[in-house]
């Protein structure tokens, strides 16, 4: 998890900075930051895995309660 964070900081650090970045290195920044993303999430999935198998019925059910908001999508905002 320090090494994800760490590695997150360093990017968010990187971002276009200025009074209005391009359209085009907001996006590639961006997509540097899914994918930075989706490689903390490969290397903490396996850790958690471990974790979860060690935890008791009750443990399970908050971890899972706690982790079902991340499947929750927010309603889109709707025009004026």
């Amino acid at each position: 998890m320090r090494r994800n964070a760490r590695s997150m900081e360093a990017l968010l650090n990187e971002r276009p900075g200025g009074a209005s970045p391009s359209a085009v290195a907001s996006l590639k920044w961006y997509a540097r930051l899914t994918e930075r993303h989706g490689a903390a999430l490969r290397r903490f999935v396996p850790a958690f895995e471990r974790l979860y198998a060690s935890l008791t019925t009750p443990q399970r059910q908050t971890a899972d309660a706690m982790f079902a908001r991340f499947a929750e999508r927010p309603q889109p905002r709707r025009s004026q």
